[in-house]
């Protein structure tokens, strides 16, 4: 284990004498964290913004007969949606 932190330490002062290398150790570093932030951030409430979404409504139904009774259920559900808030 003592032979890994030496290699360890020696990379650290090589990453402090090479520009590059440090930017692209420091790259390896934020990126991911940074890429983890903002997908949680946009989980955390999905729904917070979705309130003056536009929503359209296409009923192509032509509606069912059952015993001699046309059923039009598109058209019911499109009522219960132009009049349902939530």
């Amino acid at each position: 284990m003592k032979h890994a932190w030496r290699i360890y330490a020696k990379d650290l002062k090589h990453l402090k004498t090479n520009w590059a290398a440090s930017i692209s150790a420091l790259d390896l570093i934020v990126l991911p964290s940074l890429y983890a932030w903002i997908n949680v951030e946009a989980s955390i409430d999905p729904y917070a913004y979705t309130e003056d979404l536009p929503v359209g409504v296409v009923n192509e139904e032509r509606g069912a007969g059952l015993a001699r009774c046309r059923f039009h259920a598109g058209n019911e559900i499109v009522k219960t949606l132009k009049t349902t808030t939530s």
